[in-house]
């Protein structure tokens, strides 16, 4: 796989990451969880972090066995990383400047739920708004 398929601005990234898992929470075939990337699991659903359900619905990866995102190409497993650092309210330094990084972290902790172990989707819908202000 060598096509770069995912969005460059840490915006459209993190609004593609939560269309996917609220698709995923809505498909019986998937379960929502933040302790792995893509996994089937003995329950025969894939258990699927907000990075894993990119990789479901939007790179279409297969429900079995385990992917990761090192199994994309690098531009994209690149980004699949910065979704599930961006669910945890981090940014990469690259990315942003330290103010900006701060603030979108206490977007995400302002709106965390830790029997999820991620904010919510209102929450990194904001934080997407923000990014977005400052051009990311």
């Amino acid at each position: 796989m060598s096509e770069t398929k995912l969005p460059e601005k840490l915006s459209e990234l993190l609004r593609l990451a939560v269309r996917d898992a609220q698709a995923c929470e809505k498909d019986p075939s998937y379960t929502l969880s933040m302790n792995c990337w893509h996994e089937q699991f003995y329950d025969d659903k894939c258990h699927v972090c907000m990075s894993g359900a990119v990789m479901a619905k939007t790179l279409k990866a297969s429900r079995e066995g385990c992917t990761w995102p090192t199994d994309f190409n690098e531009t994209d497993s690149r980004r699949l990383t910065s979704v599930d650092r961006m669910r945890a309210g981090f940014l990469h330094r690259a990315d942003a400047s330290a103010q900006v990084s701060r603030r979108f972290m206490k977007f995400v902790q302002g709106g965390w739920d830790e029997s999820k172990e991620r904010a919510s989707w209102d929450t990194y819908l904001r934080a997407a708004d923000y990014l977005e202000s400052e051009g990311l």
